[in-house]
């Protein structure tokens, strides 16, 4: 078992080829390229949408964590924003096989809507907040090679669809079947590795050569398989299964758990610092009034301030 384990320069050579390889289709890159850039998600949202087009966002963040309760699973999202109008989009960018797709979805969705405000008594149902949500995978989640899957309710037997302000796309990246628009194919082939060609993808190309020159970005990234272990903690044994078989085979066992903590100690100090801004700015006054502004609970900061002191205090 040790002899097949990679040494300390192997996994270095290993963690630069990663990251040389890393384009906007790697997720932890995209959820960083849409935290600086909130138009990129919002573009793609609107350049596939057939229902909605999402206005400016009023508020949005990268890596959003949204708790039903303080005890309930939360929903971790690679990209959560809303417009003036609280019309909500969800985009991920997912690597992994997602074989429960459908549920994790709609988990997502109820969490999103816990962050609105409720419909206002005497109103009629149909005035819900509309919620948006986009999925780009790399691996095809229903294995039926098309470009884009337009998930809905529907009655069973019949082409009725049952309205609920809800619209779910999933975009296979690697799809041979189905109609696109120009734009639309024009994004798919980027994310296929062809040059840009339209104002979307010169932004995108634009942000990862941004990304690529920015040395505290690669050190994350050459420590951090932050996504990938919360996935498997959260998405099911098949996720979990696929990430022992691929730390088997690149030999990352060792020094895994070091890397782990180093990741969560950099993102728990980003949020902490969110909330803190948030709270010092003039009208807010305080972190538990910032965190709810930001759909967290505050217990949550009251974690991750208890999990930043005891790792100082270990240095």
């Amino acid at each position: 078992m040790t002899k097949n384990k990679k040494t300390r320069e192997e996994q270095d050579i290993e963690n630069e080829k990663r990251w040389n390889e890393a384009d906007f289709t790697n997720k932890w890159m995209f959820a960083k390229i849409v935290k600086e850039n909130s138009w990129i998600p919002r573009k793609i949202a609107n350049t596939f949408s057939e229902k909605i087009k999402i206005g400016k966002f009023i508020y949005s963040n990268a890596e959003q964590i949204l708790s039903p309760s303080g005890i309930g699973v939360s929903s971790f999202l690679d990209f959560y924003g809303y417009d003036d109008r609280y019309t909500s989009l969800n985009a991920e960018m997912e690597n992994s096989p997602q074989k429960i797709l459908g549920f994790r979805i709609r988990y997502h969705i109820s969490t999103s809507d816990m962050g609105l405000p409720a419909l206002k008594k005497g109103h009629p149902y149909d005035e819900i907040a509309f919620h948006l949500t986009v999925f780009i995978c790399t691996k095809d989640p229903f294995g039926r090679n098309h470009k884009v899957y337009r998930l809905a309710r529907m009655a069973k037997g019949t082409d009725i669809e049952v309205e609920d302000n809800t619209e779910t796309i999933v975009i296979y990246t690697g799809g041979e079947i189905g109609e696109l628009t120009l734009e639309q194919q024009v994004f798919l082939d980027y994310l296929n590795g062809k040059g840009p060609s339209t104002d979307l993808t010169r932004v995108i190309d634009a942000s990862l050569h941004l990304a690529k020159n920015d040395n505290a970005w690669k050190e994350q990234f050459m420590t951090l398989d932050e996504y990938v272990e919360r996935e498997k903690k959260i998405y099911g044994e098949d996720m979990r299964k696929e990430g022992r078989e691929e730390g088997r085979e690149e030999g990352r066992e060792e020094g895994h758990k070091k890397g782990y903590d180093e990741a969560k100690l950099a993102y728990l100090k980003d949020f902490v610092k969110d909330v803190e801004a948030l709270a010092s700015e003039e009208g807010i006054g305080s972190t538990e009034r910032a965190c709810k502004m930001l759909h967290r609970q505050y217990q949550d900061y009251l974690d991750a301030k208890a999990f930043i002191e005891k790792a100082e205090n270990a240095h």
